[in-house]
Parts: structure tokens; sequence; C-alpha cells
């Protein structure tokens, strides 16, 4: 870790775009600015399943950079109904009512939905917006799923290769509601290949194309949106390891940041004091603060490995933090003014989801999940455990590692009382409720020192291999006693 420009005054003013209709987790790590900080409150530091959806019959088989769910769900009031909106990778955008799990709708595009999708609300109508591996842009009735307008943003062809969206953002320009997503498409052409990703902006109610900008040759970052000095800026990052920042209203550059490595996961935006910032993470385990103003990096921090998860932010014990997952199996927690790591906590395996805050019985806690089958909701200032939750296994037998973008938690207020949504990749979509009672066991916070379970982790297996090898020797050793000749 080393700073690199100190910060002398520091308050979060967590910027995004005002919709034309408040919903309760509108777009992927809950606003525009991915800031990952939700209003809503448990009572109870305890929770149980409220239900579940299944997927249903598993027939597609694994690919390079499937995943089972949409990268989030969302949440919204519809008609006064809330509902919940997420996409899988059997191609279908479904539609169920939060309250119950009850499925009222399915739209049904032609590719894979590793995205997830916005909800926004266009001349009074609510609509879910979704971009899909088949290259089009889809925008549906969220009441009805009925399909509204489509997109294509690369013509098919024989030769027409992947195709990779990203998370939209549902915004206000010049007076009409409109739509920010990224798609990454590609031709495999013998002459000519085609590599590119476009920032497109569409009017949200027609699907007319407002102005599309090619930004880079490889895949881009769900964007992120800030407002700078009265300018609405697009903040997008590439697997080039650019960074950079866009004009909403022409999509002229305005700055760019390079990092060290590949930068996979979306930027989260924020105001630090009168200087507004952007932190993203790296795959090379670089987490930086940057301007959002020039493009200088403010200050970097390191972990241990790739870091797929955006940051979530929020005051804790008067001070501003940002939460981050890594690969190396940790959750970290970083003090946003210092770049300073205060603790970490060790998972099984990697974590790639992007966290999120929530108050938990009356204090800030930090919900994520890691790939070892487990949900996890932590004390976001001392990383003590709050409560834990094993899924099923992955649906298929391996994975690319890196490659896929698997679904991170949700939390929305439904019909008064909050609940907590993760999309797992056993098949199923889980909803939890907090229940009277908190947990009284305690097995201690994992800090940079370890913790007991990181111990056992660590030390588990070869320890139990060692003892199982110690018990057969004597059991040799005793039976070679008993068939010895008597002298």
């Amino acid at each position: 870790m080393r700073r690199l420009t100190p910060i002398l005054a520091l308050s979060i003013l967590c910027s995004a775009t005002a919709l034309a209709q408040r919903a309760d987790w509108p777009t992927f790590h809950y606003d525009n600015a991915r800031r990952g900080n939700s209003p809503a409150a448990f009572e109870t530091c305890a929770f149980e399943e409220a239900w579940r959806f299944n997927l249903g019959e598993h027939t597609w088989r694994y690919s390079k950079g499937t995943s089972v769910w949409s990268a989030s769900p969302v949440i919204a009031d519809v008609d006064g109904r809330t509902m919940l909106f997420i996409g899988a990778y059997n191609h279908n955008l479904y539609g169920l009512d939060a309250a119950t799990g009850e499925e009222l709708w399915r739209l049904t595009t032609g590719g894979r939905l590793n995205a997830p999708p916005a909800f926004g609300v266009a001349d009074g109508r609510p609509m879910v917006f979704i971009g899909s591996g088949d290259r089009s842009m889809y925008a549906a009735d969220a009441a009805t799923g009925q399909k509204l307008w489509q997109h294509e943003t690369m013509p098919w062809s024989y030769t027409v290769g992947l195709s990779a969206p990203t998370a939209p953002l549902v915004t206000q320009l010049n007076g009409r509601t409109v739509v920010v997503v990224g798609f990454w498409n590609s031709d495999r052409r013998s002459l000519r290949t085609v590599q590119r990703s476009d920032i497109i902006v569409f009017d949200a109610k027609t699907g007319d194309l407002i102005w599309r900008r090619k930004v880079a040759d490889t895949p881009i970052t769900t964007p992120a949106l800030l407002d700078v000095d009265g300018m609405p800026q697009i903040i997008v990052g590439a697997e080039d390891g650019r960074v950079f920042g866009l004009d909403l209203r022409s999509g002229d550059e305005q700055w760019s940041f390079t990092s060290g490595h590949a930068v996979t996961a979306a930027p989260m935006a924020a105001t630090l004091g009168e200087q507004p910032a952007v932190f993203v993470g790296d795959r090379w385990g670089m987490v930086t603060c940057v301007s959002a103003r020039s493009g200088a990096p403010i200050w970097e921090a390191k972990t241990g490995h790739e870091v797929k998860s955006t940051p979530a932010l929020t005051h804790v014990d008067g001070r501003p933090k940002i939460y981050v997952g890594s690969s190396d199996r940790y959750l970290y927690c970083i003090d946003a003014k210092t770049s300073r790591t205060l603790w970490r906590y060790q998972t099984g395996k990697f974590v790639v989801s992007s966290p999120l805050v929530v108050d938990v019985a009356g204090k800030p806690a930090v919900i994520f999940s890691s790939l070892d089958n487990r949900l996890y909701v932590r004390d976001a200032l001392s990383g003590q455990k709050i409560w834990d939750f094993e899924t099923g296994d992955m649906l298929w037998p391996y994975e690319t590692r890196g490659a896929s973008l698997w679904s991170s938690p949700a939390v929305a207020d439904v019909n008064g009382d909050p609940l907590l949504f993760f999309g797992s990749y056993d098949g199923n979509l889980y909803a939890f409720k907090a229940v009277p009672k908190c947990y009284a066991e305690e097995t201690g916070a994992d800090t940079q020192d370890g913790s007991r379970r990181s111990a056992l982790l660590l030390y588990g297996p070869p320890a139990l291999s060692l003892g199982l090898l110690l018990a057969s020797f004597l059991i040799l050793l005793g039976r070679r006693e008993e068939t010895r000749p008597e002298d």
C-alpha cells in the first residue's frame, strides 16, 4: 500500500442522478454512483429464509464467462406492488413478486443475461432495461413483461462472435429519460476482425439512439455516473487498463487514468471534500482512488489478488470507509481517507461479489458472498460475525477463474419490511428476512492476523491428515504386537 496524494478534508457526498421515480434498489449496486449503501434497516441480526425461486431444469452447459444469474437483482415499486427483476443464463428476464417469489412474467431474449437490469420510469410508464448476449438492448413493461423495444447494437452475420453488455443506468438528459449502457461486440471475419466497446445512450421511451461512442477495443465495465462541477459524467473502466470520464451530454472524453492492469469491476463514484473521485480495482489487486476532474491518482491500496468487486462506501464510527472483495479470499475494509486497511475477513474462496452496507440491529453491517458457497453478514466496524448462510453447489462442475460475473446481494424494503436477496450459482434466488432473535455464539472476527475460521481453513486439513497418519501407524504397531510370537 502506498499513498500518492494526501486528502486534507473528506466528506462523502455520494451523487446519484435523480430517477423519475424512486425505487428501493433500481440499478446495480443500489444507485447510479454504484455506492452499495442501502437506506433499509434490519431490526435484528438473525435471518431466515423467506422464499426461494428456482430456475427449474438445468440443461445448458457451462461456457467461459457464463454466470447463473445476472450480476444483481433490481427491486422497484410497480403500481403498488414491490417487484424484483433479474436475468439468467437461460436467456430469460424474470419479473417476480418480491414479497413471495412468485413469477409474474418472463421475457425471453436471444442470449444469456450476465449483466443486471435497471429500472426506470419513462413518460409515466415503469420500465425495465437489460442488455443481452445477442448484441441487443431490451426494454420491457415492468408490470407485464411486454417487450416495448429492442435495439441491435451490431448486425448479425455468420462470423459474429461474443457480445458482453454492461449493466445499464437510467437518468435524465435534456428533460427526457435516457438509458446509458456499454456493449462489447466482436466479429471473427477472416480479413478484418472486429472487437470494439461502445458507450450508447438511448431514449428510454422509444429506444431511439441519442449518441454512441467507441471507447475501447476490449470489454468495458458497467458505467457509473457522478456530477462533476455541474457536469454529469459517465465513468467507465476497460480491460486495457484505462479508466475514463465522459460528458453525458456529448460523449466527449474529459479525463483518463491508466491502471497497472485490466479493470473489470464497475467503478464507484463519490465526492471527497470538494474533490469528485472514483474508486476502482484492477486485476493486479490494486484499489485506486482517482480524481474525477483530472484522472490523477489520489491513493492506492494493495490486496493480494485480482479485484472484480465494486467497492461499497459508507461512514462507520465517524469515518468514511470502503469495502471491497478480492480473489485472495478476503473482504477488505479500507479507510477512504488514508487508504489504510482497517481489517480484512478471510473466506474459503474468491470474493468476487460486490458488497453492500446496511443497518443490522442498529449498527452498520457489510453483506457479501464468496465462491465458497456462503453468504456473509459482518459487522462493518470490526468484521465480527453476525450471520452466515450456506447455499448449494455450483450448477457446473468447474468454472473458468475470473471469467464469470457472479451475482451480488441486494436489499430493499418490501411491504414495510426489509428483505435480503441473493442469486446463488446453485440455481436458486434466495430471499431472507430478519427474525426476532440474534445469534449469541461468536466465532471471532477475522483481521489481518487471521481468525479461528481462517486458522481452521489453513491448518485443519493438514492437521487432520497428520492425525489419520498417526492413528494408522499406532493401529499397525498394535497389530504387530498382537501377532509377535511368544518367547
